[in-house]
């Protein structure tokens, strides 16, 4: 104390006490600061290992466990179903050493055929409900258009008439290797078996559905309507819908296609052109197409009445082609559940190049 009285007084001693105390106060301060925020660094740094750690081990498991694929190429062997599905060409699965690196999300949205088991039962829950209700509202089986549903883990969306419905994933299986553009089938027939030469109107309704075009007039959205509009209107210029020597030409359904739904219908048929080929570069451009044929009973052949189908896709292995097409009429065969029947490309080939009272016709939309 002497030592220090030597340089300070007793108030110069106390300021400058107050002073280092301040001092010491300030450094101490600022050493916290320092270890806190190493303290932050490091548990940062330790988040970021454990990340990095938890997604290597991610991978690692994905690697070990092939993924399964409901769109997977299946083959025409693996079902015993005497259902019209199981004529189709299917190629044997194929052995998949990539990985998977596609978007799930969108993968969902793609739209796939799909062979469905004969008498599946379907679900058409509400747009609320969260869940698949325990009673079916009905049963299909055959080939339908669909894809993976992102509202229900677990099963299929199917296009169905006018809108989806809803089928467990293991009554399914894609075949992978068909280009389809998706379509709700409907037979030309209603519920009162009315319209046996409505299949004009009733390929107009399913592709323009299938398109989301909405008709000019809201009292001709459902395809009554549209059958009744067509009848009454005079564009079934060939006889009454009920009489087997009725109809629709091409060029009245061009007419209808325009002043209910203001859509124009291009006609891709060139007697220079394979139909097949025409239809295929359809398909792969997105577009449907109604095509005049003939039929027998509604199965396509080369003989008998003229008739309208929708071609709604394709299936070709090993250089063969096969059609995929919404039939659009009533018989004991096809009608339980809608479901898309399928053409090999050299016999609608021969069918659409037969000679009719109006001109070969391959219709498509110019929108």
């Amino acid at each position: 104390m002497d030592n220090v009285n030597k340089f300070y007084s007793d108030d110069e001693y106390q300021i400058q006490a107050k002073i280092a105390d301040r001092r010491r106060q300030a450094r101490r301060a600022a050493a916290r600061k320092r270890i806190m925020r190493n303290r932050v660094i490091a548990l940062a740094l330790l988040a970021a290992v454990i990340l990095l750690i938890i997604g290597s081990c991610s991978k690692t498991d994905n690697d070990k466990t092939p993924e399964t694929n409901t769109n997977a190429a299946v083959s025409s062997k693996s079902r015993s179903d005497e259902s019209v599905s199981e004529k189709i060409s299917v190629p044997e699965e194929a052995e998949n050493t990539e990985t998977e690196t596609e978007d799930t999300s969108a993968e969902e949205k793609e739209t796939f055929l799909y062979s469905v088991d004969r008498d599946t039962h379907f679900y058409e829950p509400a747009d609320g409900d969260n869940s698949i209700s325990g009673y079916s509202s009905g049963t299909i089986g055959g080939l339908y258009t669909g894809r993976r549903s992102s509202r229900f883990d677990g099963y299929i969306e199917i296009d169905y008439k006018d809108g989806c419905v809803f089928i467990s994933e293991n009554k399914a299986l894609s075949v992978s290797s068909a280009k389809v553009l998706p379509v709700g089938v409907i037979s030309q027939f209603n519920d009162l078996l009315y319209g046996y030469s409505a299949c004009g109107p009733a390929c107009l309704h399913m592709m323009m559905n299938s398109m989301t075009y909405e008709p000019l007039y809201p009292d001709l959205k459902d395809y009554n309507s549209l059958m009744y509009f067509a009848e009454t209107k005079g564009y079934a210029d060939q006889g009454p819908l009920t009489s087997e020597n009725g109809g629709m030409s091409c060029k009245q359904l061009q007419q209808l296609a325009r002043d209910v739904y203001g859509v124009e219908l291009k006609n891709a048929y060139s007697g220079h052109t394979v139909p097949s080929d025409a239809l295929k570069s359809l398909i792969d451009g997105g577009k449907q197409a109604i095509v005049l044929c003939r039929n027998n009973n509604g199965n396509i052949s080369t003989e008998g009445a003229a008739h309208f189908i929708l071609v709604t896709g394709y299936n070709e292995t090993d250089g063969d082609i096969e059609f995929l097409y919404a039939n659009s009429f009533y018989n004991v065969y096809v009608s339980h559940g809608n479901p898309l029947m399928h053409i090999s490309g050299e016999m609608l080939d021969r069918s659409v190049s037969e000679d009719f009272d109006e001109p070969n016709a391959i219709l498509y939309s110019a929108d």
